[in-house]
């Protein structure tokens, strides 16, 4: 009999400071919190598995908050997790969110390694006074090293977030952005 397939989203409640426009369910804590966090949700992991024998996962969405916050290795014992206890298919999407100030060098690689696929990139805004306005925490320039850095690990499935409508926002930003997105071979 053939399995039913699973989607599976794993929440990371964490980030480096709560952004001025962000509603979503996300926490500033310490290291060692995050760490406790994981081995939580690695127990749940292994228990609600057993609620899914019949199923086969094939995408695995891995957000939050700010996922790459978690200090380097964890989102691995996450991703070790789950494939030990859910029978996940061999080309199972499994995707990332991310902020270009937390996305570095070492965790790029920890995230090839461990088969993540697609990196949802929360840019928000390429433009350094909006991206202030907002409260973010990166700039342009961070984030055309993090995308520099996730192509020369070999990842070719990036996504970037954008907002629109934001204060002061023209039409002409939104073209530019998209202009300048379009140069460093972002197609989603």
């Amino acid at each position: 009999m053939e399995k039913k397939l699973l989607g599976l989203y794993v929440h990371i409640p964490f980030c480096e400071r709560k952004c001025d426009y962000c509603n979503f369910v996300s926490f500033c804590m310490s290291d060692s919190k995050k760490t406790e966090y994981v081995s939580a949700l690695i127990k749940e992991i292994e228990l609600q598995a057993k609620l899914y024998a019949d199923y086969s996962v094939d995408t695995i969405f891995i957000g939050g908050g700010t996922p790459t916050t978690l200090p380097a290795g964890e989102i691995s014992k996450i991703l070790f997790a789950i494939k030990q206890n859910f029978d996940v298919q061999k080309n199972c999407e499994i995707s990332i969110e991310c902020n270009p100030n937390s996305l570095t060098l070492e965790k790029l690689k920890e995230y090839k390694d461990v088969g993540i696929t697609r990196l949802s990139v929360g840019l928000q805004a390429y433009n350094n006074r909006l991206l202030k306005l907002i409260g973010r925490l990166h700039n342009k320039k961070q984030f055309n090293y993090a995308i520099k850095n996730a192509k020369a690990c070999g990842f070719e499935n990036i996504n970037v977030d954008l907002i629109l409508g934001l204060p002061t926002q023209k039409m002409h930003h939104i073209k530019k952005e998209l202009k300048q997105l379009t140069k460093l071979g972002i197609k989603h």
